[in-house]
């Protein structure tokens, strides 16, 4: 198959090559349920969030590839405390003033894609980053919360990841 930015994720779809996580990610949404097909408003503020992690996601990944030679853990923290937790701030503000994503029995892909990289951030992978610093975003830690103690999430964790997968963590 053909890897049209010669980068993953590319998700297959009739011998077509679909890349780009928030494509695939608004793709698969509007077929599940998890992303609105009639309210752009609130695809919008969908879009706001997965954005935002995104830039989370990118603001780490330039960090490593461009300053760090050899990880210093003193250095990393700094880049954790200065930066990154000042975008994630600004998130848990957002995410303050948005009704629909604390409501229990609601879900989008902005609430997965949320769950996905604080769990990847408090999981212990990273050298350097905290773990326990969700529980300071009441909202962000709701959020990651109602994701992992869902049914599908839950099953579709033990078909995808190994046994030995590393949580988050959100307590």
């Amino acid at each position: 198959y053909y890897l049209p930015f010669r980068q993953i994720p590319v998700l297959i779809i009739n011998d077509y090559s679909l890349t780009q996580t928030g494509a695939i990610s608004r793709y698969c949404g509007k077929l599940s349920g998890l992303y609105p097909k009639n309210d752009d408003f609130f695809a919008a503020k969908i879009d706001q969030i997965i954005d935002i992690c995104t830039d989370l996601t990118v603001l780490f990944s330039n960090y490593r590839k461009n300053i760090e030679i050899e990880i210093d853990l003193n250095k990393r923290k700094e880049f954790f405390n200065n930066i990154l937790m000042r975008k994630i701030k600004l998130l848990e503000n957002i995410l303050l003033n948005e009704n629909y994503f604390k409501q229990k029995n609601s879900i989008s892909i902005a609430e997965i894609a949320i769950w996905r990289i604080f769990g990847w951030f408090s999981s212990g992978l990273i050298e350097g980053f905290p773990t326990n610093f969700v529980k300071e975003f009441k909202t962000i830690q709701m959020i990651c919360l109602k994701v992992e103690n869902l049914d599908f999430i839950k099953k579709w964790i033990s078909k995808t990841y190994h046994p030995d997968f590393v949580r988050g963590n959100y307590t």
